[in-house]
């Protein structure tokens, strides 16, 4: 399963095409067994962070309220064995990308709209809005809307080295909490060192995601019609302050007397 916290790249091609428009998809080579492999960290650190696609859709089931038969949008897709559980239980789910060509879908179309395999934070701060309008444009008033973001209050906690195994190999990363931009950063090292010798088998490559407390949260949300609904601490279920990931499932609602997005 290709998933993560950080981000997730569906790349199928050297190119890594970004569905999602976050102008950061980046090349890594990390030459094992002698040959190259091509990828993007955030491709990379995709492997490691979410959970079994089983827990993910139980937690969707309950976190939105899929009883009967709903319609989803999952921007930049959701994971195979997601897909085909929530099927299997009736709802229908569509995938679309955000890339800045492809068209917006119909206004209110969609019972449930999800950014799953990135967390939100990833881009400029343009690009983190033009993600949240989309996802509230796709839901009908009353509808609601899920992704995941890091909670700044638990970014220092992140900060440092941290070894992270996937795509059959064992990489460590240095990730650095910015107070100032509120942002983690996540570069590659080597030997305890950021990687700098292309030669190597390694390039300099840095992805960076934005973090939000619940008030900062809150007033993100407001400006583009969205209200909070719930926030939890991991794909569990459980409560906003437990568990030491630094992550935060989020809940929106479109109000069912929406009032009009600033754009």
């Amino acid at each position: 399963m290709t998933t993560s916290a950080l981000g997730t790249h569906n790349a199928r091609s050297p190119e890594l095409a970004d569905p999602i428009g976050s102008g950061e998809a980046v090349i890594n080579r990390f030459g094992a067994d002698g040959k190259p492999d091509v990828y993007g960290v955030a491709d990379f650190l995709a492997q490691a962070f979410l959970p079994e696609d089983a827990t993910m859709a139980s937690f969707l089931v309950n976190a939105l309220y899929l009883f009967g038969d709903n319609t989803l949008i999952a921007y930049g897709g959701a994971p195979p064995g997601v897909t085909a559980e929530l099927t299997r239980l009736g709802h229908k789910v569509a995938g679309a990308g955000l890339a800045r060509e492809r068209s917006p879908v119909r206004e209110g179309r969609y019972d449930r709209a999800l950014l799953l395999t990135q967390a939100l934070g990833r881009g400029s701060d343009a690009e983190i809005l033009r993600r949240l309008r989309a996802l509230r444009s796709a839901v009908r008033p009353g509808g609601l809307v899920c992704f995941h973001i890091f909670d700044r209050d638990r970014a220092w906690f992140l900060d440092g080295e941290r070894s992270i195994s996937a795509r059959g190999r064992n990489v460590v990363f240095r990730l650095r909490f910015d107070p100032a931009s509120g942002r983690i950063s996540a570069q590659p090292s080597h030997n305890g060192r950021e990687a700098d010798n292309p030669g190597a088998g390694s390039c300099v490559a840095k992805m960076t995601v934005k973090t939000w407390n619940r008030s900062e949260l809150e007033a993100l949300l407001r400006p583009v019609g969205l209200r909070l609904e719930r926030v939890y601490a991991d794909w569990s279920g459980a409560g906003p302050d437990a568990g030491e990931s630094g992550r935060l499932i989020v809940v929106a609602a479109k109000p069912r007397r929406a009032r009009k997005a600033i754009v």
